[in-house]
């Protein structure tokens, strides 16, 4: 499997997210962060994969889409607490972010995948 683009868009979503979590805290706009979280973790996971479908087959696209969603969390959560969030929403913030990546990478990669034949 070819590592490199899922490792650099998981570092990305993950510093992108950390920047929305500052922004969104300063400004009062915290109601406003799971949805453009959401949106940027859609817009890497689709754009990363959509870089590695000539190489990758089904299994190995989700394995990248799922890649790229928990290494973001390694940024994600640290994040949330230097904002001051609840545990709750740092939890929450955590399994929200693997679970759209699996949901996102399992659908994404059916037309995003090398065919074989």
């Amino acid at each position: 499997m070819e590592w490199r683009v899922p490792v650099i868009g998981g570092v990305v979503l993950g510093v992108m997210v950390v920047i929305w979590q500052l922004v969104s805290a300063a400004i009062g706009a915290t109601a406003l962060f799971p949805l453009v979280a959401t949106l940027l973790e859609l817009i890497v996971v689709i754009g990363a994969m959509a870089q590695t479908r000539q190489v990758h087959g089904y299994g190995q696209q989700v394995a990248a889409g799922v890649t790229i969603a928990a290494l973001a969390c390694v940024f994600i959560v640290p994040g949330a607490v230097a904002v001051g969030a609840t545990t709750a929403d740092i939890a929450a913030g955590g399994i929200g972010t693997l679970v759209t990546g699996v949901v996102v990478a399992l659908l994404a990669a059916i037309p995003l995948r090398r065919r074989d034949g």
